[in-house]
């Protein structure tokens, strides 16, 4: 269990860009493999800060990548090899459950998607969209967590804050006494049956079949439930198990969020999309002291993201459209 996979989405177009972000970022990087709309890379658990990989900008969404093989079967033996490749490989299917967990506690330390906190049963919930309708609440909900993870001093039942406090340090402690200790500890998540998941399917090509596609998403949700001891939600599950398959490649990811890393909190308005805002500012060679001028600038996406990560310049932007201009403003 030394080295984890790991896989990004991306915008047609942008995947080299992704890749040169994320060796940059991680000098130890390995095993970079480019494909349509995806980045494939491996990181030594020594060298696995899970902070800054969820600080990719140029990155669509970030998964666990469980497995990927190339499509050398028929649509309906798929599911029995995805069978079997779980029974043959039950510790690292279970690393990367427990390496999803790290991500989940990371998120919650440093969650900033909003402050309405509400206790339901077990769990402490965010709730990103105040004005939402009740029923329609649950589908803005950041995260989800067990009470016992909660960091809030204000919901019953929480613990305090030594509470929490000893038990990262625990995590700290056995990393630096055995590196694999980091993803050996799963801190209680599923003592408490605490976590649900959800197996989604996406068959493409040749290979695209909506009955075979059931009878995968079937078979793969009780075969990892029964391994996890966990309870499938179709509805408002934990996370996610992503199945993608199409002519030339069988994968499976755990995505680390439930939003995309490429949603911002401090972007309110839909505009350009902030992983290639990114990107543009990124090729610009933004440094301290220049002045960035967008003469079209609309709803000021590319400004404000460029201006949040380099925020030492001068930024100027003009636009014929008022509204587009009001919104600007309200970012």
């Amino acid at each position: 269990m030394g080295t984890f996979r790991f896989f990004v989405t991306a915008g047609r177009g942008t995947e080299k860009f992704v890749e040169k972000e994320i060796k940059d970022k991680f000098k130890t990087v390995g095993n970079v493999r480019r494909l349509d709309g995806k980045v494939f890379f491996s990181l030594e658990t020594r060298e696995l800060r899970v902070e800054e990989l969820l600080n990719l900008k140029s990155a669509e969404r970030l998964f666990i990548s469980v497995l990927k093989e190339e499509t050398s079967k028929s649509i309906r033996s798929i599911a029995s090899f995805i069978k079997g490749f779980i029974d043959k490989n039950v510790q690292h299917v279970e690393s990367c459950l427990k390496l999803l967990e790290l991500f989940l506690v990371e998120q919650r330390k440093n969650n900033n998607f909003g402050k309405n906190i509400r206790k339901r049963g077990s769990y402490c919930l965010l709730d990103v969209k105040e004005e939402c309708e009740p029923d329609q609440k649950r589908r803005h909900f950041v995260n989800c967590l067990p009470i016992d993870m909660c960091e809030c001093s204000t919901v019953k039942g929480c613990r305090d804050a030594s509470q929490t406090k000893g038990i990262k340090d625990k995590l700290s402690e056995d990393s630096e006494k055995d590196p694999d200790a980091r993803c050996n500890s799963s801190i209680g998540f599923r003592q408490q049956n605490a976590l649900t998941f959800r197996v989604s399917c996406k068959c493409r090509g040749k290979l695209k079949n909506y009955k075979v596609q059931s009878e995968i998403i079937t078979l793969l949700g009780k075969h990892l439930a029964e391994l996890w001891q966990l309870k499938v939600d179709l509805r408002n599950p934990s996370f996610d198990v992503f199945v993608h398959i199409n002519d030339s490649d069988l994968i499976i990811g755990l995505p680390v969020t439930q939003v995309p890393l490429s949603k911002r909190p401090y972007i309110k308005k839909f505009g350009l999309r902030c992983s290639v805002a990114w990107i543009i500012g990124h090729l610009a060679s933004v440094e301290k002291g220049s002045v960035v001028l967008d003469p079209m600038c609309g709803a000021a996406t590319l400004l404000v993201e460029t201006a949040v990560a380099w925020p030492s310049a001068v930024y100027i932007g003009c636009d014929n459209n008022k509204e587009q201009l009001e919104i600007a403003q309200v970012l």
